[in-house]
């Protein structure tokens, strides 16, 4: 593995992980998936537990790590002390037991039984690939920022000067490059 993670650019430690509750660090990624930052967070987390060792069930250093990931100190610290986003994590728990999901890293490709993470490049490619015709969107409710981060409602907008049509343009600009439907 450390080899593979060589390849690639990666320090990986195994031997420096050690298993922990990460109950914590997936709420911490939900407060972070609210504030536009979960992909920073989630890289945070696994360099921290796979390269550094570190004890990432700790509130000290998932405290440390939302910080350096952008978070606001006192919304982490709120977190940390609290149960926000306790429910969204239990959520995510029953998703995965209904998958078949028994240990991590697991994948689940296109609504697929799930097969463990550790796969090689071409076998991901191979996977994504049969995944990727069967693939829809998942639905899920929009989110919105804690309301203590919300920003104030906007004032109500100056009246519009009246509408002008605007013609559309000629066929000589459409984009007819079969990228995109032809602007008519």
């Amino acid at each position: 593995m450390r080899t593979l993670g060589e390849a690639e650019g990666l320090a990986l430690n195994p031997h420096l992980a050690r298993p922990v509750n990460t109950f914590d660090a997936h709420r911490l990624c939900h407060l972070a998936a609210d504030h536009g930052v979960a992909d920073t967070m989630v890289e945070r987390l696994l360099h921290a537990y796979h390269t550094e060792g570190l004890d990432i069930a700790e509130p000290q250093t998932l405290e440390r790590l939302g910080n350096a990931a952008g978070l606001d100190p006192g919304d982490v610290r709120t977190l940390l002390g609290g149960n926000e986003y306790a429910e969204r994590v239990r959520a995510d728990e029953r998703r995965a037991a209904e998958y078949g999901v028994t240990g991590v890293p697991s994948l689940v490709i296109g609504g697929q039984p799930p097969v463990s993470g550790v796969q090689t490049p071409d076998e991901l490619h191979r996977l994504l690939n049969n995944a990727w015709p069967h693939w829809t969107p998942p639905r899920r409710p929009p989110r919105s920022p804690p309301a203590a981060r919300r920003p104030p409602p906007a004032a109500p907008p100056a009246a519009a000067p009246p509408a002008t049509p605007i013609a559309a343009p000629p066929a000589a600009m459409a984009d007819d490059s079969g990228d995109q439907p032809p602007i008519r």
